[in-house]
């Protein structure tokens, strides 16, 4: 009798569960519209989306755990009007999904949890060009991955990473993480609440003229490509859900400062440089050779570092490694290979 009772409550359980179809696009058109899909009919915040045409998103719309979006290579989702995706993650069961081979443009992208398994992989161009909101691209999930010739574009309003509500305990399966290894231009980009940056080797981060620049407290962030800052950096020194403050440049990697301040103001903020390989002459390098930009330190910069600085004079503590000066810098070039009024290329040469 128990072994039947449990076979019914395991039956229960099983059409109780709610499966989303898949839905691909098989014309352009609007999103809204049912003969833009096969099977016809507009798709649910379940489904499995796939974009194969230009579809026009003339709606709101929301993914669910379990549902997925794909615009595959030479196809897009571009919105009419104003209009926000919003990904309604959970710390368990199936994942949200967003992979873009083609071109997404929206105002916003928004979650309405914390500690959520969503994760997005851009392999095409990705725009969040809302400027209404505070915060036109909330991420509170596992990942985002902007892959190798990817560019993700944030151009007006902050972009920020965080799971500032929950403690680390709450949240088991999820540090939000933003892995680049393709172009980021923004606007206003933040990392709060033990999230985690990684800016690859072939990783750009350009932050366009006049914005806030980039925030940083409580997260570990780690540099192996290049930042070309437009506007100020600025390393804080929260410590909330267990974020580290940890800055970590690796070998060949940089950070060009063309207007704006360097400004490590948090006392317990650790700057490191790496020598990955041994080979001083790669080491990282951190430039502000430009009038008007300056480092302002309350911090700790340690580790193997080249620094030019204007005045060549950085104040706080600085390890028996750092090589400041106003004219010796390691690395190369770093070229913004996008459609933003920044693009360019800056120059490091080594004396």
């Amino acid at each position: 009798m128990e072994k039947y009772f449990r076979l019914l409550c395991f039956l229960l359980i099983i059409n109780n569960i709610t499966y989303g179809a898949t839905k691909t696009s098989i014309s352009n058109g609007n999103w809204s519209s049912a003969t833009t899909w096969s099977p016809s009919g507009v798709p649910t915040s379940i489904d499995n989306i796939i974009i194969n045409s230009n579809v026009i998103l003339d709606a709101n719309i929301s993914l669910d755990p379990g549902g997925s979006i794909t615009v595959n290579t030479g196809n897009s989702l571009i919105q009419t009007g104003s209009h926000t995706l919003n990904t309604n993650g959970d710390i368990s069961g199936p994942n949200i999904s967003i992979t873009n081979y083609g071109i997404i443009t929206i105002d916003e992208i928004q979650a309405s949890e914390e500690c959520v398994m969503v994760s997005i992989d851009n392999f095409g161009i990705l725009n969040v060009i809302g400027s209404t909101s505070t915060t036109v691209f909330t991420w509170r999930g596992e990942r985002i991955i902007n892959h190798v010739s990817a560019i993700i574009n944030v151009p007006n309003k902050m972009f920020r990473l965080s799971n500032q509500s929950f403690t680390s305990s709450a949240c088991p399966l999820s540090r939000p993480t933003l892995d680049n290894s393709g172009t980021l231009n923004v606007w206003d980009l933040q990392f709060h609440a033990n999230s985690i940056g990684i800016n690859r080797s072939t990783g750009v981060i350009n932050t366009i003229s006049g914005g806030p620049g980039i925030f940083f407290a409580a997260y570990d962030f780690d540099n192996y490509g290049c930042i070309l800052a437009n506007s100020d950096i600025v390393l804080d020194g929260k410590t909330n859900n267990n974020g580290h403050n940890h800055t970590t440049f690796h070998d060949g990697s940089k950070l060009v400062i063309t207007s704006g301040v360097l400004n490590i103001s948090g006392s317990g903020h650790i700057l490191t440089g790496v020598d990955d390989d041994g080979n001083n002459v790669n080491n990282a390098c951190i430039s502000t050779t430009p009038a008007g930009t300056q480092i302002l330190n309350s911090g700790t910069i340690t580790g193997e570092l080249f620094i030019n600085d204007p005045d060549g004079n950085i104040p706080g503590t600085l390890g028996p490694m750092i090589v400041e000066g106003t004219n010796d810098c390691g690395g190369a070039s770093c070229t913004i290979p996008c459609p933003n009024p920044n693009c360019g290329t800056a120059t490091i040469i080594k004396n």
